[in-house]
């Protein structure tokens, strides 16, 4: 198991950043900002770790944030059109969808329940019984998934175990991320 390491502690945390390969713009939900260390982006793929503004400046704050926030995203997707939040809860609901999902890759470890939006993105809460791999996080998490930009992204929030919600649920901190997401992008030229 490791230990949460957020970047070194920076007065400039940005709760905004456009990345340099694909173009996409990340937006960090309310309260959160991006955590410029954690950014990794070739041409097939990236990742974006955001948490809580002051966690990332090296400050103490009565009420930290009570989840860590990611964006994984694809290589596009020539045919990505057709990746439909309906489509990827089809895929979700089969054994393999739901290895897909589990910290460990088996099935059996996970429950799920899933919801789509009007703006077609997926949300899937799982509980996962495998061993949690870092520290301090939960055995559960929210997952959305949507396509921008011919790209699957996938942001997820992860509770910290032992701090109690403030603010946004896991659930609307996901669906404010992809929903921003989307609307930043909505014009990119690809």
């Amino acid at each position: 198991m490791s230990d949460l390491s957020l970047g070194r502690p920076s007065a400039a945390v940005p709760s905004t950043i456009r990345l340099s390969t694909s173009g996409l713009t990340f937006s960090a939900p309310d309260g959160f900002c991006i955590d410029l260390d954690s950014v990794k982006e070739t041409a097939d793929s990236g990742f974006v770790m955001m948490a809580g503004c002051n966690a990332l400046r090296g400050r103490s704050t009565s009420q930290p944030k009570s989840s860590m926030v990611t964006a994984v995203f694809s290589s596009p997707m020539p045919d990505g059109q057709g990746l439909t939040a309906q489509a990827l809860a089809a895929y979700f609901n089969t054994e393999q969808g739901r290895a897909a999902l589990s910290r460990g890759g088996v099935s059996e470890t996970v429950e799920i329940s899933m919801a789509t939006s009007e703006d077609d993105i997926l949300v899937i809460h799982t509980k996962d019984s495998s061993p949690v791999t870092v520290r301090g996080l939960a055995a559960e998490d929210w997952r959305a998934f949507a396509m921008v930009q011919n790209r699957l992204v996938t942001l997820t929030a992860v509770p910290f175990s032992g701090i109690s919600a403030a603010g946004l649920s896991p659930n609307d901190l996901v669906l404010q991320a992809m929903r921003k997401l989307l609307q930043e992008n909505a014009n990119l030229d690809v």
